[in-house]
């Protein structure tokens, strides 16, 4: 009984980590979707070419599902800081990324509000706040989307999530 008993749990404990883990794929299609959500263009199929070391960005993902998990202002707030430092990581992964170039330069210019962290925290914080219905369901589409391994999806619902959360 006991083996059975722990054997249950190693493979309950597997499927869970297997679930979380998006792999590469999954990184590249959250990107591409994120991307879409704030500039309203599907680049995938370049990102899916040219982008490099994406496997490096998953624990931002990770994190910021466990943080949507969470809930709750904290959570959420958590959460777009996780997004929000996996975009301050595309740069350098997205150097080869030439026929893209004009898209990842207007989301350069869109992501300047992440580099006065201040400013970013105050306006995420009011946004949360002042949207929260709003966001909330946005979240709850977005884990759908995530828990149905449909990454892309997931990621534009995030980019939607931001532009509400960093508007001035």
């Amino acid at each position: 009984m006991q083996k059975s008993f722990a054997l249950t749990l190693l493979l309950s404990a597997l499927c869970v980590h297997q679930s979380s883990a998006i792999g590469v794929t999954g990184v590249i299609e959250v990107i591409a979707g994120i991307t879409d959500g704030i500039i309203q263009k599907d680049d995938l199929s370049e990102f899916q070419k040219c982008i490099t070391d994406a496997e490096s960005l998953e624990t931002y993902i990770d994190q910021a599902i466990g943080d949507f998990e969470e809930g709750g202002l904290a959570g959420y707030s958590e959460a777009l800081m996780q997004v929000q430092q996996l975009i301050m990581a595309l740069p350098s992964r997205v150097q080869t990324c030439e026929s893209i170039h004009e898209d990842l330069t207007k989301l350069g210019q869109w992501a300047e509000i992440f580099l006065e962290p201040a400013t970013f925290i105050k306006t995420v914080s009011e946004n949360l706040i002042f949207n929260y219905s709003t966001i909330g369901k946005d979240v709850d589409v977005a884990m759908t989307d995530y828990k149905t391994n449909d990454f892309f999806d997931f990621g534009e619902k995030l980019g939607e999530i931001l532009i509400v959360a960093t508007k001035q």
